[in-house]
């Protein structure tokens, strides 16, 4: 949605942030969400929303910078959104960093965890969490900023060695989960070779 904590003004204006009728905010991004889904059908797989605390302040992390009165963001229309295209697509709302905000649900229409872990710790033991969602853990693999923000700097190497990674993938593996990684990219898709090196041991030892 991006609309955090003032980071693009211009943007929180024209989507409807601060509308008085939110209403129009949700529909907004309701509609982009499944102009894109319908585009890219089957090639995108999955979502992972992040930040739904700017916008429902219900959770266990809040950021909401606007005038939300009695207006609850529909979640489950969203998610319906963002089906659009591909109906197997899978969605997950991220309420926060670490296990602490992983049990929140802000509905029950999602279909895995977000599990934002960032770093290799929290390996999971179980497929399912407590909540019933398919268990899964995101990770930094290279840049524990998230992301490449710092023009004319150069790419982040892997944080981590191949045993440590290979290590952390067998007990995913054997809880059933997916583990995502995050790779610091430029503006033309390059990554790191330390990072794209890893890459390939690991699919090479899968």
């Amino acid at each position: 949605h991006s609309c955090n904590a003032g980071d693009d003004p211009a943007w929180e204006q024209a989507v409807g942030y601060h509308a008085p009728d939110k209403r129009i905010l949700a529909e907004r991004l309701c509609r982009i969400v499944a102009q894109m889904g319908e585009r890219y059908g089957p090639a995108v797989a999955a979502w992972w929303f992040d930040s739904p605390y700017s916008l429902d302040a219900s959770g266990p992390n809040c950021s909401v910078t606007t005038d939300m009165g009695a207006f609850r963001f529909p979640w489950e229309e969203f998610t319906a959104a963002a089906k659009t295209g591909h109906p197997d697509r899978l969605v997950t709302y991220n309420a926060g960093w670490q296990p602490d905000a992983w049990d929140y649900l802000y509905t029950t229409h999602q279909d895995y965890l977000s599990g934002e872990a960032n770093a290799l710790v929290h390996a999971p033991t179980s497929r399912f969490c407590a909540n019933g969602l398919q268990n899964h853990r995101w990770v930094c693999l290279d840049n524990p900023d998230w992301l490449h923000s710092k023009p004319n700097t150069p790419l982040v190497p892997s944080r981590y060695a191949w045993d440590q990674l290979h290590t952390y993938l067998q007990a995913a593996r054997a809880a059933s989960t997916p583990v995502t990684f995050n790779v610091d990219t430029d503006q033309c898709g390059q990554l790191h070779p330390s990072t794209l090196h890893l890459l390939a041991q690991l699919a090479a030892a899968r």
